[in-house]
């Protein structure tokens, strides 16, 4: 996948932007599954709208759209903003300008090209790919927490991918591809009760959206159902969680699960969704 310089200097890259400086290192030699160039794209924009460094350009540019800053964009107008905001780098730099730092200008010209792994560590805590869900095996997910317009959505899944993308001047952004359980809580396939969370594991949920930065997400262990419905989990490891930023931009604090091996060790089941 060619990208071109677009003026970046060749200089020593800059580590300062968020979403280059995550604790994550994939791991593993047996690539899990390439990216289309259009899956690309849609994991770039993902990072685009999760970096607080492009913020202020997102606003810029919802301000060309004439759209309010507390309106929805479209999905569309999302991943135009890519292309946006490579442009406006390209002419920033063609001024001299401070303001287009290595940094930026190498994330605006996009990844230069991706890799895959089937498993990820993160302060410690190792995640990896579910490939199989028949096989009785320790049933590892993410949870996440997602501001979709006015709501936060709270989000539970399996990582399918491991996905390292790698920009013009080396730096690296790692996203996990997921598939997420149907947790709207209108459709009652969640339940909470004091600290105890069931999810129904057979409905699958924002089909179209599966991307998050590896340091976004909370590994989370899924079990037998106390109450032996087949199609259901309980979910350990869930922990308090704060949705730090909202919309466009999301990011949570990254935390460790300091109980995931044991679980990994006594936990063995098989999905039936």
């Amino acid at each position: 996948m060619e990208t071109p310089t677009n003026g970046v200097s060749s200089a020593q890259p800059e580590r300062g932007l968020s979403v280059f400086t995550q604790n994550a290192r994939p791991i593993g030699r047996d690539p899990v599954k390439m990216l289309t160039k259009e899956e690309i794209d849609k994991a770039h924009s993902y990072v685009l709208s999760n970096c607080v460094e492009v913020r202020p350009y997102f606003v810029k540019y919802q301000e060309e759209l004439q759209v309010g800053i507390g309106d929805n964009v479209s999905r569309r107008q999302q991943q135009n903003f890519a292309q946006w905001f490579k442009q406006h780098m390209i002419a920033l730099r063609f001024q001299d300008s401070e303001e287009a730092t290595n940094g930026l200008s190498s994330l605006a010209c996009g990844p230069q090209s991706m890799k895959s792994y089937p498993c990820c560590v993160i302060n410690g805590v190792c995640f990896w790919v579910r490939r199989d869900k028949r096989l009785n095996a320790p049933n590892p997910g993410l949870h996440i927490l997602r501001k979709n317009e006015d709501k936060v959505i709270e989000l539970f899944g399996l990582a399918t991918n491991v996905i390292e993308l790698v920009y013009k001047l080396g730096q690296r952004v790692v996203l996990f591809s997921c598939e997420w359980f149907n947790t709207n809580p209108d459709e009652n396939l969640i339940e909470k009760e004091n600290n105890l969370v069931n999810i129904c594991v057979s409905s699958k949920w924002y089909d179209d959206d599966p991307f998050v930065l590896a340091n976004e997400a909370i590994q989370v262990f899924y079990v037998d159902d106390q109450k032996w419905r087949p199609s259901w989990r309980l979910v350990q490891g869930v922990q308090a969680r704060v949705l730090l930023n909202t919309t466009p931009i999301h990011n949570s604090k990254n935390e460790s699960n300091k109980n995931s091996a044991a679980l990994a060790q006594s936990t063995e089941n098989t999905f039936d969704g």
